[in-house]
């Protein structure tokens, strides 16, 4: 992987930074404030949206890897917002592998729980998203290096 352009690697850091920040850090006023379609389980299912239905994606799948390699992807990054095991559904029943079919699937998580950084699922301080944030780069680096040199 050693041809890997500058805007890419960005990409990867900020896009760690916003799982480990505003996935974990969001208060229940700013997700309404931007109708995030994640709280639509606490109305009838399904959502309607100008007319039209909708139900969390969430519902059938968390992350999508295995249909992301089925559609013929070759390279594959999960990013978990929390440590441990990252499952496919919300139900935590299937594991997502480190593997499927011979591609690699690329988990990027936190090795320690962000409660311990100030920031938990629905309250967080401007000091702890601070941590998580910088907390997230350095995950994104670490990615980073492991994969270039991979």
């Amino acid at each position: 992987m050693k041809h890997i352009t500058n805007s890419w690697k960005r990409g990867i850091v900020l896009t760690v930074v916003f799982a480990l920040t505003f996935c974990l850090s969001i208060n229940l006023s700013q997700v309404l404030s931007v109708s995030n379609p994640k709280i639509t389980y606490v109305w009838d299912i399904p959502a309607w949206i100008n007319e039209k239905p909708y139900i969390d994606a969430s519902y059938t799948c968390l992350c999508p890897v295995i249909e992301m390699i089925d559609a013929g992807y070759k390279q594959v990054i999960a990013i978990n917002n929390e440590p441990g095991v990252l499952y496919r559904d919300m139900f935590g029943l299937e594991i997502i592998p480190e593997n499927y079919q011979g591609i690699d699937i690329h988990i990027i998580k936190p090795d320690a729980d962000p409660k311990e950084m100030g920031v938990d699922f629905t309250n967080a301080t401007p000091e702890g998203l601070d941590r998580v944030y910088q907390y997230g780069q350095e995950k994104g680096r670490e990615f980073l290096a492991k994969w270039e040199n991979s």
